[in-house]
């Protein structure tokens, strides 16, 4: 259950973003990458594959070891700060394109590491925060092209962004919309949504509780 609601809300995050861009003209779908690349399916494949290797090593090493040694000494909320922090400090290391793209990309991606803490803390498994870390990446790449998709590069949607970077981000870099108000926003709700079911979850776990207590109180 935890994948499916990892990979249903990634790629609905990332969907909210594209049909904004797309109402507002931000974004242009110039056609399907298998109707321009001879080498379509290994593209797509190779992009799933490398995609996936990266949400499984940065989840592991970001919430599965880093997050989870801090909470056991200063924790759960410190825990979360401190490793969101480091990713996104540990992302500076990627190209940017841009010398203001410095400033936002470790709020921006610190943001994302929150969102990525939140769905650890929902089943206190990795298992969700990596297939949202999947999702989220797949489709804001290959999928939709958030990050402009020219034909020779495309993996699904051949795209061409061209709204203002205040809102879209930065096209044909190591981030595009991941420096866009509009991916800070699609993050925010992503944490709402999170807390919400860590909230639901941990009710239910109350309840069950409460029941096997009186079960046992009462037999």
């Amino acid at each position: 259950m935890s994948i499916g609601v990892g990979l249903l809300l990634g790629a609905s995050l990332m969907g909210m973003v594209f049909i904004t861009e797309f109402i507002f003209g931000w974004i242009d779908v110039k056609g399907f990458a298998w109707g321009s690349r001879a080498d379509f399916t290994n593209a797509l494949t190779g992009a799933i594959v490398s995609t996936l290797f990266v949400a499984l090593s940065e989840e592991t090493i970001f919430r599965g070891y880093i997050l989870q040694n801090l909470e056991e000494c200063f924790g759960t909320r410190t825990a979360v700060i401190v490793s969101s922090l480091l990713f996104g400090a540990f992302h500076l290391l990627n190209p940017t394109g841009t010398e203001w793209a410095k400033y936002v990309i470790p709020f921006t991606l610190t943001l994302a590491g929150v969102m990525f803490g939140m769905a650890y803390l929902v089943y206190r498994s990795l298992w969700l925060p990596i297939a949202l870390h999947f999702s989220s990446n797949l489709f804001l790449y290959d999928i939709f092209g958030l990050a402009g998709a020219p034909t020779n590069s495309a993996t699904f949607l051949v795209t061409d962004v061209k709204g203002p970077p205040f809102w879209v981000g930065l096209p044909h870099t190591a981030f595009g919309p991941e420096g866009g108000i509009l991916s800070v926003i699609a993050m925010l709700l992503g944490i709402m949504l999170l807390r919400l079911l860590c909230r639901y979850e941990d009710s239910g776990k109350t309840f069950q509780q409460s029941a096997g207590a009186d079960k046992t109180a009462h037999p």
